[in-house]
């Protein structure tokens, strides 16, 4: 999953991402179809719905926050109505990806 968190004020480390876009333009990753990161290029699949695991950090402190703020801040899915937050991409061409790497647009949507 990709997730940018900057104009959240939310830590990142609540989405348990893969790979973290730092954009001037939040949610940018809602625009992508194709990007290459490091060696490897990942083609869009769909947008991730939020639980309630948002709420617990890593270090186990829980908050009604996280959840909360997404709620008001964020659309919801049509089937599930959880605030939507980050997208899931598969991978087109397998390569290495390193902290660092940037990510680059090939394809929008």
């Amino acid at each position: 999953a990709v997730v940018s968190t900057q104009s959240t004020g939310m830590e990142m480390e609540r989405f348990r991402p893969n790979i973290v876009a730092v954009e001037k333009q939040p949610f940018a990753d809602e625009g992508w179809a194709e990007v290459k990161v490091g060696e490897a290029v990942l083609v869009f699949c769909h947008r991730c719905t939020r639980c309630s695991i948002t709420n617990v950090s890593p270090e186990g402190i829980r908050t009604d926050y996280t959840m909360n703020s997404l709620r008001e801040k964020r659309p919801r899915c049509e089937k599930t109505n959880k605030p939507v937050f980050g997208s899931y991409f598969k991978v087109k061409c397998s390569g290495l990806v390193k902290p660092g790497d940037k990510i680059m647009l090939i394809k929008s949507q």
